[in-house]
């Protein structure tokens, strides 16, 4: 099904200490109260064997949104400054980043 007007952001983290992944993901898991968030995905890298699959990192975010606004919207809400704060600044070593919308 392809998932029309549709801006996908898919946020991957390397943590600093792979230890804190349970609490990690736990925070991630607060974001889907923001409004702008249409459908998100929070997960670990799955056991898939294909070499050009990169399993280095520890935890994903995939958030689908409306377009660009609604990406800036979820940037600009408290629970998202509140994630950064208390899980991301903390925890987190590495970010990528991949934003996309329909082709």
């Amino acid at each position: 099904m392809l998932l029309k007007n549709t801006l996908s952001h898919h946020v991957l983290f390397w943590l600093k200490n792979r230890g804190d992944l349970d609490l990690f993901i736990d925070g991630l898991h607060t974001l889907a109260d923001i409004p702008s968030i249409r459908h998100y995905h929070v997960g670990k890298p799955a056991q898939t064997f294909d070499d050009v699959v990169d399993r280095t990192y520890d935890a994903g975010l995939l958030v689908l949104c409306d377009d660009v606004e609604a990406l800036n919207a979820y940037h600009a809400h408290p629970i998202h400054d509140a994630f950064v704060e208390k899980y991301a600044r903390p925890l987190v070593e590495k970010v990528v980043v991949h934003d996309a919308v329909n082709a």
